[in-house]
């Protein structure tokens, strides 16, 4: 159904304008409407506030905003790790961290900066820092003599390892000693020492040759290569021993700032949206005026609530809904526990008009319904019955737990028409307990079914009109509910005169009814024009759309009586078991799916377009994020 809403005004001096509107965003039940302006009103001097009307509340803006990009930034140096819990208020916090965020900030900022910049040059020595301490133990035992030099080479094939040393002694005529390691990939790092001239001279037939010295930093340039593994490992050392203490600060300031630093945030929102909702208040030189909606049922305790925090200096005055008003009424659905799961359905359209009908219950009691008059069949109930209970009971999303209930009832009325029709797997209940109809067999009777069909139909449209009808009729349109009202009499009085002509009636009958009837589409000209009589064969053409229901049903049952047949030719139990598994599980998960299908479109299509007017408003108070209703 749809919740009855209410219409108030909530009044009160000028300086408790924000704090009321805090205590109404707690609250989570009304929503602001601007719009709205009683007519006791209309004399009194109201205004929406202006920017240059209200300085002090665009100066609190501008500075709840800079806070808040203040404490973003900071946040981006943080880790993003909980801190610590503070029991005050967040207005007290609010205003402490105004005071010392930007402390904070520079303080974070040279932290961050430092340690980008260590991050910077540890990554600048880490490739020098890979060969020297790949090759570090080639000078162990070796004793260092101030006259040679030593070359740092990297050989991607160690192949051409001796080809080099044959190739330098041939160029230096001296020999050549090359002391290598090896790394991951195969790679080959070492050292050439010789003479500082004959390094020289290496160097430069490297170079010529492309086959460079590793590179090294230019605080290395100039040291030999025992001095530069000594250097490089001292600095790599205070390098990151700064970037530990640098993470330890930043982790201990996170630890300490990072939970007051992420409450304010919240809180800084909720009063931007409190002072963005000051433009949607009438307000005086002295007073302020809130207009808005609230379900009918919360109104009182809305009231004493105000009463209590304000001691009766905000007041609430409830106020009479007019007609033209019913279209900004907010629409709110509220289901039993049984129609609950039928929203599913009724929430693929948008939300009815609030002077029309929440549709969910006509879903939750004819879907259910038209699924079982076009299934069936008790076997096939009792299969969805514990599919229903399978998803119900696992299905860890509402959604699927939802579905499952549906598929439970739907189920229940699949076994009571399976009962009524006198199926259980098709014909296999009669041949094996007996089974026997109890309303119709639709094996057989194809035309009753028909008939059961369309007067399900009728009544379903009936239904749709009325609901139509009273719809118009809260909203003031009088000759479109008179329309609707006369439309279910027309077709209540066709379908009778339609029967008559079907069954022996006696003529004393069908002559009123046929005076009846042409009155009737007499008075449907008269309130409706000439598009009168096409509208009403809209309305025929959909009660006919109802022998789907007919159709799907006897394919049902057809299919079953196939797959019975054709288990029992094979000749083996065992192959008659996997045949007959096999045509009644496609049966079954066309029995499924066709009549949720068709059970569907007999409401979206059929009914919801007599029924369903505009498009209702969604219902949005303000602390919506915060608070359910």
């Amino acid at each position: 159904m749809i919740l009855r809403m209410a219409k108030i005004a909530v009044m009160g001096p000028r300086e408790l304008l924000l704090p009321t509107l805090a205590f109404i965003e707690q609250q989570g039940v009304l929503q602001v409407d601007q719009e709205i302006r009683p007519q006791q009103f209309e004399a009194v001097e109201l205004s929406l506030p202006s920017i240059a009307f209200d300085r002090d509340a665009l100066r609190q803006r501008f500075v709840y905003e800079d806070l808040l990009m203040k404490i973003d930034e900071l946040l981006t140096c943080l880790s993003p790790e909980e801190g610590r819990e503070y029991s005050l208020d967040t207005d007290s916090l609010a205003n402490f961290v105004m005071e010392i965020i930007d402390k904070h900030i520079l303080n974070t900022h040279k932290l961050d900066q430092e340690a980008k910049n260590i991050a910077h040059t540890l990554k600048e020595y880490q490739e020098a820092w890979s060969f020297l301490d790949a090759v570090s133990p080639l000078f162990k035992g070796k004793t260092t003599e101030p006259l040679l030099d030593y070359i740092g080479i990297s050989i991607r094939n160690p192949g051409a390892l001796k080809e080099l040393q044959e190739h330098l002694q041939l160029e230096t005529g001296k020999p050549i000693v090359i002391d290598t390691v090896e790394r991951e990939g195969g790679e080959l790092s070492g050292i050439i020492a010789a003479e500082r001239e004959t390094a020289d001279f290496i160097r430069k037939k490297l170079h010529h040759n492309l086959v460079l010295e590793r590179d090294l930093p230019r605080e290395l340039l100039g040291l030999s290569m025992p001095e530069q593994i000594a250097v490089l490992t001292e600095k790599r050392a205070g390098l990151l021993k700064r970037q530990g203490q640098i993470n330890e600060q930043l982790a201990l300031f996170s630890q300490r700032w990072q939970g007051v630093n992420r409450q304010v945030p919240n809180w800084i929102v909720v009063q931007l949206s409190l002072l963005k909702v000051t433009a949607s208040v009438y307000q005086t030189s002295m007073c302020f005026f809130i207009f808005g909606w609230i379900p009918q049922k919360k109104v009182e305790s809305f009231r004493e609530g105000l009463d209590a925090e304000f001691s009766g200096k905000v007041t609430v005055e409830e106020k009479e809904i007019l007609v033209q008003e019913l279209e900004r009424v907010p629409t709110i659905l509220y289901n039993s526990t049984y129609f609950k799961p039928f929203e599913i359905f009724s929430r693929l359209l948008p939300l009815p008009d609030y002077s029309s009908f929440d549709l969910t219950p006509f879903i939750g009691i004819f879907f259910p319904l038209f699924f079982g008059m076009m299934l069936g069949d008790m076997g096939y109930g009792l299969i969805v019955s514990c599919l229903g209970l399978i998803l119900l009971y696992s299905g860890r999303k509402k959604l699927a737990r939802d579905a499952g209930k549906i598929m439970v009832v739907c189920g229940l009325y699949t076994i009571i028409f399976g009962l009524l029709y006198g199926e259980f797997l098709g014909g296999l209940g009669a041949q094996t307990i007996g089974l026997t109809p109890i309303l119709l067999d639709r094996h057989e009777t194809i035309l009753p079914s028909l008939y059961f069909s369309l007067g399900v139909g009728i009544i379903h449209i009936s239904i749709a009109l009325l609901l139509g009808g009273l719809s118009a009729r809260r909203r003031g349109e009088t000759r479109e509910a008179l329309f609707q009202f006369v439309s279910i009499a027309f077709i209540f009085f066709l379908s009778l005169l339609v029967a008559a002509s079907l069954f022996p009636v006696s003529q004393v009958f069908r002559t009123p009814m046929l005076i009846g009837g042409s009155l009737l589409l007499l008075l449907l000209f008269l309130i409706g024009g000439f598009l009168a009589p096409l509208e009403v064969l809209k309305h025929l053409g959909n009660i006919i759309s109802y022998a789907r229901i007919m159709a799907i049903g006897l394919t049902s049952v057809l299919l079953a009586h196939v797959a019975n047949h054709l288990a029992g030719m094979t000749g083996s139990i065992w192959l008659g078991i996997m045949v007959g598994l096999l045509l009644h599980g496609f049966n079954l998960l066309l029995g499924i799916f066709a009549p949720t299908i068709h059970g569907l479109r007999l409401h979206f299509v059929e009914f919801f377009s007599k029924t369903m007017e505009k498009r209702g408003r969604e219902f949005t108070p303000l602390g919506r994020k915060n608070h359910g209703v």
